[in-house]
Parts: structure tokens; C-alpha cells; sequence
């Protein structure tokens, strides 16, 4: 349908620009009450058809729940707005529509590195390693691995570990150079290694992450005025 294929186009632009909130903004279009049901399912029309399939609003509630994600941990851009409880909610929804579905269920893994950030966040960091630790070793591909290391770092910077450091490094080295991985993720990626390293008396290393946000973001950007 057009409207499915305008919403890709719509969230496949926010990605490019690398807008996380923007991303989250789109993702959220589709989780509207024009769309969901009180049960948090897709409206069905009169012919017995739904107005959004379930394979497009899981789509949008794993954008939604990484959007808000990203801004937690970068401390957002907006004060009204509590991502963390956003990311839990959208999260939940996708746990939800996995249990009722019909198409096969979201990745355990991905689940798994989202939920456990969550958890972290929320003062519970020992169930959040249990938890990457039983999915580790299905954790094989870049965009997996990328996945893991962040959510590892984020429960050992909520610890006061300087281990946070050993994988923000690895999330870092996985980001770069991957068309993937917006160029925004990887900024902040440097930022957060670069604040650990000074928490940690690694202050060559965050110089030369200061330095590298500094030479890769555009000129009057956020980023670079906070370096």
C-alpha cells in the first residue's frame, strides 16, 4: 500500500539524516490511537483487514523503542520528555506483539540488548548482564555484535566500572565505516567513551575522542560545540 510505502520513505529519510528524534517521531506515527486499538492492536477495518499489519507496526515499535534509547543515553534533547519510560513502553508493545503475532517474533538477542539497557537504567545491572550473558553466543553478526557491546558498556557505566571502556571501544570500532550505523550513534558512541576514559584517568584516550568528534562533526553542530 502507498501509505506503508510513505512511512518507509518518511523513516528510511530520518535514518539518512541521522535524527534520532525525528526517527522516534515517525516510528510514533504508527502507534497513534488512528492506528491501535485500547488492546494496542492494529485497528481492523470493515472487510476484516487490518489498517497497519502487524510485521509493519513491529517495524515501528523497534524504531520507536531504539530512538528512544539513543536519546537516554545521550541525555536527549528535550526535558519534558522522559526517554527511558518511552523506551520501556514501545518495548513492551513489541514483547506484547510478539505473543500474538503470527510472523516469527522479533530476534531474542536484539530483545534482549534493549531490555537489558532498560534494566541497567533502573538500578537492576546484575539482571541485566545475566541476561546478556545467556545470549551471547547467538550474538554473531556485525549489527548483533554492535548491539551487545553497547548494552554492555551502558550496564558497566551504571556499575562505575572502567570495563564500560573495553566495549564502548569495541562498539566504536564495529560503527565505523558500517553504512548501517548513523553517523550520530557513532559521535555519541566517542562522547560517552570519551566521558568513561576522564570518570577513569584514561585522559589520552578521551582526547582523542574529544578530537575525533570535534574533526568529524559539521561545523556549529551540537556535537562539536560540546567538545
Amino acid at each position: 500500500p502507498e501509505a506503508e510505502r510513505a512511512w518507509r520513505r518518511a523513516l528510511a529519510r530520518a535514518l539518512a539524516k541521522s535524527d534520532v528524534r525525528l526517527v522516534f517521531e515517525v516510528a510514533t506515527e504508527l502507534t497513534q490511537p488512528e492506528y491501535l486499538d485500547d488492546d494496542r492492536r492494529p485497528i481492523v477495518r470493515e472487510d476484516g483487514t487490518p489498517i497497519i499489519t502487524s510485521a509493519l507496526l513491529r517495524e515501528a515499535l523497534m524504531a520507536k523503542t531504539r530512538a528512544a534509547l539513543q536519546l537516554g543515553a545521550s541525555g536527549g534533547t528535550a526535558g519534558d520528555v522522559d526517554w527511558w519510560a518511552e523506551a520501556e513502553r514501545s518495548l513492551e508493545e513489541l514483547e506484547t506483539l510478539d505473543q500474538w503475532a503470527d510472523e516469527p517474533p522479533t530476534n531474542r538477542g536484539t530483545v534482549a540488548t534493549l531490555r537489558a539497557q532498560i534494566d541497567a537504567r533502573y538500578g537492576h545491572a546484575d539482571d541485566a548482564l545475566r541476561r546478556l550473558d545467556a545470549i551471547r553466543p547467538a550474538m554473531t553478526s556485525r549489527l548483533d555484535r554492535l548491539d551487545l557491546a553497547i548494552a554492555l558498556a551502558g550496564v558497566y557505566a551504571t556499575r562505575g566500572e572502567p570495563a564500560a571502556i573495553e566495549h564502548l571501544a569495541e562498539a566504536i570500532g564495529l560503527a565505523d565505516g558500517n553504512a548501517e550505523v548513523p553517523q550520530r550513534q557513532l559521535v555519541e558512541l566517542r562522547q560517552m567513551l570519551a566521558t568513561q576514559c576522564l570518570m577513569h584517568d584514561r585522559y589520552d584516550v578521551a582526547v582523542t575522542q574529544f578530537l575525533l568528534v570535534r574533526e568529524r562533526s559539521p561545523r556549529g553542530s551540537i556535537a562539536r560545540c560540546h567538545v
